[in-house]
C-alpha cells in the first residue's frame, strides 16, 4: 500500500454536484475505495478488505489538481478509455500534493513497463547463469 486516506469523491460517469467521503488505498497501479468506515479496520488490522466498492486502474491515467468552486483541493483523473473523468479532492494542500503525486507516480507503473521489468530480470538471470557458468568453466581449467 503506498498510501491510503479519507478523500471527498463525486459520483463517476454523471454530473452530480453531491459528494461523498470515501476511504481510498493506493495499491501498486490501482486506487481502491471502500465506504469510510473501512478506515478504522484498515488501521487496526494493517490489512484490507478484498471487496471493495470500486477499483480505479491507474496505468496510463492523467492525474491533475482541478479548480472546483466548493471543493479547492479536487484533483481529475482521467483515461481515454474512461467514460468521463473521476474527480476526487483532499481536505488540505498538503494532503492534495500527497495524492496527486502518488497518483501520478501509480500511473506510470502500466503493463507495458510491467512486462519490460519482467524481461529486464530474465535478462539479468540469464547473464548470471552465463558468469556463473564461464566462472566454472574458468576454474575448471586451472
Amino acid at each position: 500500500v503506498q498510501l491510503y486516506g479519507v478523500l471527498w469523491k463525486r459520483p463517476f460517469g454523471r454530473p452530480s454536484a453531491k459528494w461523498s467521503r470515501r476511504f481510498f488505498i493506493i495499491k501498486e497501479s490501482f486506487l481502491l475505495y471502500y465506504a469510510e468506515s473501512e478506515k478504522k479496520n484498515f488501521e487496526n488490522n494493517r490489512y484490507f478488505n478484498i471487496h471493495p466498492k470500486g477499483v480505479i486502474p491507474l496505468g496510463g491515467c492523467i492525474v491533475e489538481a482541478k479548480e472546483e468552486s466548493n471543493m479547492p483541493y479536487a484533483m481529475k483523473i482521467s483515461h481515454e478509455d474512461f467514460h468521463g473523468n473521476i474527480v476526487l479532492a483532499a481536505e488540505s494542500a498538503y494532503e492534495q500534493s500527497q495524492w496527486l503525486e502518488m497518483l501520478q507516480e501509480s500511473g506510470k507503473v502500466t503493463w507495458r513497463n510491467a512486462q519490460l521489468g519482467e524481461a529486464m530480470i530474465e535478462s539479468l538471470e540469464a547473464q548470471g547463469l552465463q558468469l556463473a557458468k564461464e566462472k566454472q568453466e574458468y576454474l575448471g581449467w586451472n
